[in-house]
């Protein structure tokens, strides 16, 4: 069975360690894989400042490059994309955020595979605290394809407690949207629409080790291990349309053919996430490496790994 991947959504330099993750492991063949790129791009150094910032991600996966949690819920393929994006973050706090991801696909070759458009708040220049919150929609280049998200629509949240030596968070994610799946032989198809709705909770745990001024003058390097306990449920209402209507009843009548499935609400994987975070001047560049172990009874590979990196430049 497929893995599902979900959203994305940067919230804050401090605010690293925080993904979502959705039951859907052991759901329908026709889950498809879907991808999830930084939203609000990386914050600059200045919280009074309203700036733009131009990106570029580069991943060995449909990729999130900030929900690290998401990143593992996927087919084990391997595909590199490209997600170039702009944002903008204004001083009052509230953000606006576009990206086209790029992928090599096997049958198609190299094109668009999705758009996404976001806007939120942020709480900036508070000392004791981290606080976004952020809605995102996500547009489709082809409904069909197994790369495409099962997500058009997702709102996040998030909170960390800063003044601790280890900071603690907790983020709560909504997610819904549909994925599609056709088959065809000679004059006949089948075709399924899954009709997707899950929750996440992910509370967290991280310290940011940084310093100024390691390499030159006017830089700054920081190193982020997070581990995160990721809990979910989901909905999938499945719809069935074919023109061989006698073999769909018959499938129907024995139980074979689904009509939905459900999880629920319960403890869905751990993670590990480690991110470095070198900015000079106007530039930075962000490796990130996340596993993630899975906990329920699956029939595919528990843990899953992802790396990616990010290049920004702010103005």
């Amino acid at each position: 069975m497929r893995k599902l991947l979900l959203l994305t959504l940067l919230v804050s330099a401090c605010f690293k360690n925080f993904g979502q993750t959705k039951s859907f492991k052991n759901s329908p063949p026709v889950i498809a894989d879907s991808l999830k790129q930084d939203e609000n791009s990386i914050e600059s150094s200045d919280e009074k400042s309203s700036y733009f910032t131009l990106g570029l991600a580069m991943g060995n996966r449909l990729l999130s490059v900030q929900n690290k949690v998401v990143n593992s819920k996927e087919t084990t393929e391997q595909v590199l994309i490209y997600t170039p994006s702009i944002s903008y973050q204004n001083k009052t706090g509230f953000n606006i955020a576009a990206g086209t991801s790029f992928l090599n696909d096997s049958a198609k070759g190299f094109g668009i595979n999705q758009y996404y458009l976001t806007t939120g708040y942020q709480l900036l220049g508070n000392d004791n605290i981290d606080f976004s919150i952020a809605y995102t929609h996500y547009l489709i280049a082809d409904k069909y394809s197994v790369r495409s998200s099962p997500i058009q629509n997702d709102l996040f949240t998030s909170l960390v407690y800063k003044k601790s030596w280890l900071q603690p968070g907790i983020a709560f994610d909504f997610s819904s949207g549909n994925s599609y799946e056709v088959k065809r032989k000679n004059n006949l198809y089948d075709s399924i629409t899954n009709h997707l709705k899950s929750y996440a909770l992910i509370a967290s745990i991280a310290h940011e080790f940084s310093g100024k001024s390691v390499f030159a003058k006017d830089d700054e390097l920081s190193f982020t291990p997070s581990f995160l306990l990721n809990f979910g449920s989901g909905k999938i209402n499945i719809t069935h349309k074919t023109n061989a209507a006698n073999i769909a009843q018959l499938v129907g009548k024995k139980g074979k053919l689904l009509k939905f499935e459900n999880t629920k609400f319960a403890a869905e994987s751990v993670g590990f996430d480690f991110d470095i975070r070198y900015t000079i001047s106007k530039f930075t560049i962000e490796p990130d490496l996340y596993l993630d172990y899975y906990l329920p009874s699956t029939t595919t590979n528990r843990l899953s790994g992802v790396f990616n990196i990010s290049l920004g430049y702010t103005f």
